[in-house]
């Protein structure tokens, strides 16, 4: 029998981001649609994280023919300091390290960053046949080109005739030799962009297919956030009070004694109607599943009703109400932020992070004393 030895071997080293378009499975999910539409949704995140520490105000998506997307926005821009002892700067390594992200240059700032996938901006241009970034700050446009992954030439600056416009610009185009449908749909990418402008309340996003033979345009603005979610799913005629809203930030402890900072935002809505609905999400990706996060929502709201139900006499025989027999009364929606969630599986639907009970069972059941009685009594009425 013959063996191999090591001098019958041959190895060739890959790159990350050789890796990346070997495997695109384990960074997109796949290279089907869904797996397609990650690389703009990678972008869209990007820019609304600038939007969710108020660096940016509009972000615009447009669908051009050839299967080109454009996306741009008014932030501060990408930063282009040296990138660490590197010839290069920093938008150069978040356009072409893999795993490089925004919160290894400004941690206090970017604390969820890339969402709950971890994706980049490099991912995406590695995916892509063709990007061209126009990146404007500091008084300069810093633009460069790239095929699949790689720059096509030396990051170049131009000066801005005015030198406070800010922003950047992406133009790229999926790569057909991993994608075998590069075609984006516009109704996929608008709702991503309305999910977005809810979690990002002011951020305004437009979206525009300007194909041929295929014109439509939406925008999506929503001041109140997740407030606006819960009104714009029950109609005003079918709302038992006005919504229900609180939004916090504060430190919570974690397993060895270690603290983290996150975000809680939650918006509630009882109907008469009984067609609510509840929706989780965790650094801006909804979390079908729920976790942690959604049960604590619902124990917190099921708790302030049996508790109502003792103080007020009139409703003292329903004290031992289920979740079950008003669930279809509420129309909530949570969403949290957190830099090191962990999940129930990899698939990552469902949050297992335990330190977060205690916060929103707190911060909803101080929301819900926004009801006064005579709105509180509306609510029992309808879903003892």
């Amino acid at each position: 029998m013959d063996f191999y030895t090591d001098d019958d071997l041959t190895t060739v080293p890959l790159t990350p981001r050789d890796l990346v378009r070997l495997r695109p499975a384990m960074y997109v999910g796949g290279t089907d649609s869904r797996a397609l539409h990650h690389l703009p949704y990678v972008v869209l995140d990007h820019m609304a994280e600038e939007a969710s520490i108020g660096r940016c105000t509009h972000i615009a998506l447009e669908l051009h023919d050839g299967d080109w997307i454009y996306i741009q926005d008014n932030s501060d821009g990408m930063p282009v300091a040296p990138y660490k002892n590197t010839p290069f700067t920093q938008m150069e390594a978040l356009l072409q390290h893999i795993g490089y992200h925004k919160g290894q240059i400004e941690p206090d700032r970017y604390r969820s960053v890339g969402g709950i996938h971890g994706l980049g901006l490099a991912v995406v241009n590695t995916l892509s046949s063709t990007m061209l970034v126009q990146n404007d700050c500091e008084g300069y446009r810093w633009e460069q080109s790239f095929h699949s992954g790689k720059p096509e030439m030396p990051l170049i600056r131009i000066p801005l005739d005015n030198p406070k416009q800010s922003g950047t610009l992406f133009k790229f185009r999926p790569d057909d030799s991993i994608f075998p449908q590069t075609i984006f749909d516009y109704d996929r990418l608008s709702q991503r962009a309305q999910e977005l402008a809810y979690l990002i309340g002011g951020l305004h996003i437009a979206v525009h297919d300007l194909r041929t033979g295929s014109l439509q345009v939406g925008a999506f603005l929503y001041p109140g956030g997740l407030k606006d979610w819960v009104s714009d799913r029950v109609a005003s005629d079918d709302r038992l009070h006005d919504p229900i809203y609180s939004r916090h930030e504060l430190d919570v402890q974690r397993e060895h004694g270690n603290t983290t900072k996150i975000g809680i935002e939650v918006a509630i809505q009882f109907s008469a109607s009984g067609t609510g609905e509840q929706v989780s999400y965790l650094n801006t990706v909804q979390t079908p599943d729920g976790g942690t996060h959604m049960e604590a929502l619902k124990q917190a709201i099921l708790n302030s009703l049996n508790q109502q139900c003792v103080n007020l006499p009139a409703f003292a025989h329903c004290s031992s109400l289920q979740w079950e027999t008003i669930q279809p009364y509420v129309t909530a929606v949570i969403a949290v932020q957190h830099p090191s969630p962990a999940f129930v599986s990899p698939t990552k639907v469902k949050l297992a992070s335990t330190e977060v009970r205690e916060p929103i069972e707190h911060l909803v059941s101080e929301a819900m004393l926004q009801l006064d009685t005579t709105a509180m009594q509306r609510v029992l009425t309808h879903v003892k």
